[in-house]
């Protein structure tokens, strides 16, 4: 099973999301079918995905486990909707916010800056 461009795993992440939010107090069985048909629409083989996830589901919760988070012991700041966890630094700081706004606003990196 070769993964699939991010792309498709982006688009796949949408479409769950608006077509299948709602069954939320549906079955197990239920949820499984709405994001089998969200697969299948981009053309992935759920049938696939499902064997794939159920071989190495615990291979792949034990990697997250293990895998240190951001901000999980340190300040984090959350920016655009993203969490920054680095140093705490302004500099850094400054950068990451600047870089979540597209136009850029004139107080990054113009004359005037906000610290």
């Amino acid at each position: 099973l070769s993964p699939a461009p991010p792309e498709v795993h982006w688009e796949y992440v949408e479409r769950l999301f608006a077509q299948c939010q709602g069954i939320g107090g549906a079955s197990v069985e239920e949820a499984e079918r709405c994001s089998a048909r969200q697969m299948e629409v981009l053309a992935v083989d759920s049938a696939q995905v499902v064997a794939c996830s159920h071989q190495h589901l615990g291979e792949l919760l034990r990697e997250e486990a293990e895998t240190p988070q951001p901000g999980s012991g340190a300040t984090a700041v959350r920016i655009g909707g993203w969490t920054y966890g680095g140093p705490l630094e302004v500099d850094l700081v400054v950068e990451a916010i600047c870089a979540s706004w597209e136009p850029s606003p004139p107080a990054c990196g113009g004359p005037w800056r906000w610290r």
